[in-house]
């Protein structure tokens, strides 16, 4: 008889850790420093039409290639792109409950950092 107490405290605290840490990211763009990131499921669940993050990766039979996009809430838009396999294998690690972060040489628009975050503290995609 002395488990049920410990099994129910146990149990207990497994409904408080479920429920878990929580946070979102609208998308954030700095143009100049060559610099976006943002949660998809977040942006997907936001109230405005303007904001967007993504990335795409592309197999040809000689090259891959990969690009990536944002644009904030005040409708700063940016863009990049690499043929580079590691940025590829990266953007491939995306699904659409991830948050991105990518990073670019402003003078050349070549992405050159790509990091996929999927956690479960990023809000997932609603409709």
């Amino acid at each position: 008889m002395r488990k049920l107490p410990l099994i129910a405290a146990i149990l207990g605290m497994s409904a408080t850790a479920l429920a878990g840490f929580k946070t979102f990211s609208a998308i954030y763009v700095d143009a100049g420093a060559g610099l976006a990131y943002g949660s998809m499921g977040y942006v997907r669940a936001s109230a405005d039409s303007v904001q967007y993050i993504g990335c795409t990766a592309s197999g040809y039979p000689t090259y891959v290639s990969m690009s990536c996009s944002a644009r904030d809430a005040a409708g700063a838009f940016v863009f990049c792109t690499s043929t580079n396999p590691n940025l590829v294998t990266a953007v491939s690690a995306l699904n659409s409950d991830s948050s991105i972060l990518f990073t670019w040489e402003p003078a050349t628009g070549q992405c050159s950092v790509v990091r996929a975050t999927t956690s479960s503290y990023y809000q997932p995609k609603a409709p």
